[in-house]
């Protein structure tokens, strides 16, 4: 089986990192970096979010087998055309980068806003996602609640 990546939009909640590599290891996935994307914002449950995942990653089960990438998306929020142009433009060169180190990926779009999932999910199609046969990207999401 060929080894993966996880990228993921954080918001809030660090967790929702940390629990989908869990669920990912559970079924069997290889993965080597995850990779936890995040807004330049000023809300400070978000800096904590990213203090968090930095901080305590390698009191986790995995740390030493699974290398963590906390990117910024240059903006400050979600709102207007430019800065979803940004935030699709770094999502896109992170699944690429990913790609381009042969692994498969994983995008976990449960965590951030809503246009940060949309515009993952907009740059999962690009590489590919929902072909039968190819190298595509596994989108994971969350139950509603």
């Amino acid at each position: 089986m060929k080894e993966g990546g996880l990228v993921s939009t954080l918001g809030t909640e660090p967790q929702v990192v940390t629990l989908c590599l869990h669920a990912l290891t559970l079924q069997g996935e290889s993965i080597c970096k995850a990779v936890a994307l995040h807004s330049r914002g000023q809300d400070p449950k978000i800096r904590s979010a990213v203090r968090s995942l930095r901080t305590k990653w390698g009191e986790l089960p995995f740390p030493s087998a699974v290398d963590l990438e906390l990117v910024e998306v240059p903006i400050q929020d979600l709102d207007s055309e430019a800065a979803l142009r940004v935030a699709y433009r770094t999502i896109r060169e992170v699944i690429a980068g990913i790609k381009g180190e042969g692994l498969r990926v994983h995008l976990n779009i449960s965590g951030g806003r809503k246009p940060l999932a949309l515009c993952a999910m907009v740059a999962a199609q690009v590489f590919g996602h929902g072909r039968r046969n190819g190298p595509g990207t596994k989108v994971l999401l969350s139950r509603s609640s």
